[in-house]
């Protein structure tokens, strides 16, 4: 009976060396911890998993200059992705890329083999190593999940689910990181260059942050997958693996909201603010200023290099952007009320509000030049 029971032990023992153990590097739940130290020529980072120990590194290796890795780790084309270990001998790695167009098969030292499956790049070792260099030989790689595993998986790498959504409010309702299957169209409210502003048939919007060829108005179809995901944990956004091209054009007009309405709630939502009184020239570089609707001081930042305009009034179409928390208001686009109506008519009645040149407002201007505000009209005088 003692024997019987050694043996099953043994039996056991050895049938738990056969199992395979994976160590999961760098994903959307460990990402934000990883301390990655270097520069634009690369980065490296140590990771333990389960006591044992290993180290990611990029490296330049005549590519473009390298970014440092955050909720992706970038492998530009020719560039390397290196992971060692002096506790695992390594016989299978698991890349899952951000997109299909940062995927595919690239290259890896032998006697590494490498497959490509959508998503999926896997990289296999028979007899198993310590260390493997990963080159992107074909395209940028964009790894959004690493796994290392000291046995070579008998089965395929599990498909992709994808949740089918039907608006932007179902897609907001996901949780974080959910891989998504577009079903309804979208027209563009504004974009620069990848980050695009979108809206659904209720109205809602969301950014979509990628590589396309869109312009404002245009309709991007349905039929598209892609990742949802709580940038910043403020801004939703959803990271396609590609994107269709646009074939027809819509009509979009941004809504008119009241200067003590807006809130950060409504972020991504572009939308118009009637009546902004500038007391200063606007920046024309990326810069943060001021305007105020009546009692309302809204902060505004020209992030996307629109050109400045004098102080004054104007109509002002925006992003809303939820920064750190707090309200900001990307301008688009300026106008002037009225415009082309001839013989405005300002009333009188109406209080006369004065700023210096630096924007701020004087209630008894000596001698000197300011901004004289008076209902939508503003003028610079000399007292």
């Amino acid at each position: 009976m003692k024997k019987l029971l050694l043996s099953l032990a043994v039996v056991a023992f050895g049938s738990n060396l056969m199992c395979a153990t994976d160590y999961v590097l760098f994903s959307k739940d460990n990402y934000a911890s990883l301390e990655w130290t270097g520069d634009a020529n690369g980065y490296k980072t140590t990771v333990t998993v389960n006591n044992k120990t290993f180290t990611v590194e990029t490296i330049k290796n005549k590519a473009s200059n390298l970014v440092k890795p955050g909720e992706q780790i970038r492998v530009y084309k020719n560039a390397q992705l290196v992971i060692t270990s002096d506790d695992v001998v390594m016989k299978q790695v698991t890349l899952t890329a951000s997109a299909s167009d940062n995927a595919g098969a690239q290259s890896v030292n032998e006697p590494w083999t490498t497959s490509a499956n959508g998503l999926v790049t896997t990289l296999k070792n028979e007899a198993g190593a310590k260390d493997v260099t990963f080159t992107a030989s074909a395209n940028q790689f964009r790894v959004a999940n690493l796994v290392v595993s000291d046995e070579i998986s008998s089965e395929d790498p599990k498909p992709v689910e994808y949740t089918k959504v039907n608006s932007i409010a179902e897609t907001i309702a996901l949780a974080d990181y959910t891989k998504i299957e577009v079903a309804f169209p979208m027209t563009v409210a504004f974009v620069n260059y990848s980050n695009v502003f979108a809206t659904d048939a209720a109205g809602d919007f969301i950014q979509i942050y990628g590589s396309n060829k869109f312009e404002s108005n245009s309709i991007i179809p349905a039929g598209w997958k892609g990742e949802y995901v709580l940038f910043n944990k403020t801004t939703p956004e959803m990271k396609p693996e590609s994107l269709p091209e646009s074939t027809e054009k819509g009509n979009f007009e941004p809504k008119a909201v009241d200067a003590d309405k807006i809130t950060v709630d409504m972020v991504n939502s572009v939308i118009l603010i009637k009546n902004v009184t500038f007391a200063a020239e606007t920046p024309s570089d990326k810069n943060n200023f001021e305007g105020t609707v009546g009692s309302t001081t809204l902060s505004f930042r020209n992030n996307y290099s629109i050109a400045g305009v004098a102080a004054g009034v104007y109509d002002v179409t925006a992003v809303v952007i939820n920064y750190k928390g707090a309200l900001s208001l990307y301008v688009t686009n300026y106008t002037v009320p009225g415009a082309g109506v001839e013989d405005l008519v300002v009333d009188e009645s109406t209080e006369v509000v004065y700023y210096n040149l630096q924007g701020v407002k004087v209630a008894n201007p000596e001698k000197g030049i300011y901004i004289r505000v008076q209902g939508n009209k503003a003028t610079k005088v000399t007292l």
